[in-house]
């Protein structure tokens, strides 16, 4: 019986330790009538200390210096000063459980591992729902190449 007992243990210490909160994670926050999409990114700096840098696509911010209150292998708090920002969660089930405090507004902020991908229309990828043709013509009297891409239905 007590062997059953310390195996349980073990493999209950194991699956606690697995948790790790480290590379970048990843929510969105209902924010009245809009979506703001929020990232950490947790790393180590030169010296081996935990640095955490956090970015808002939205808002095309990127690397906003945080400073780390805690980080454990399942908890982070932090906050950023300048902004009036602090962020406290707790990892449960891959998923860290958290609230955004900025001033006098706290809201929910849950966050996945991974950074967003966004697709962006200006930057469009193949296969593409529009046939390309890269087409232009000479304007002899200026001596002038005028060129450009049509696009035109399938």
């Amino acid at each position: 019986m007590k062997r059953h007992i310390c195996l349980l243990l073990l493999v209950f210490s194991i699956s606690v330790g697995a948790q790790n909160i480290s590379g970048s994670w990843s929510g969105t926050m209902d924010v009245g009538t809009n979506k703001l999409n929020i990232t950490f990114n947790l790393s180590k700096d030169n010296n081996g200390n935990n640095i955490c840098t956090m970015d808002v696509p939205d808002q095309m911010k990127k690397n906003i210096p945080t400073e780390l209150v805690l980080l454990s292998a399942d908890s982070l708090k932090l906050k950023i000063p300048a902004l009036g920002v602090s962020y406290e969660g707790c990892l449960k089930d891959g998923v860290i459980k958290g609230t955004f405090t900025q001033a006098i507004y706290t809201l929910q902020l849950d966050l996945k591992p991974g950074k967003p991908l966004f697709r962006r229309p200006q930057t469009p990828q193949p296969p593409f729902a529009y046939h390309t043709e890269e087409v232009y013509f000479t304007n002899s009297e200026d001596n002038a190449k005028l060129c450009g891409t049509l696009t035109y239905p399938i």
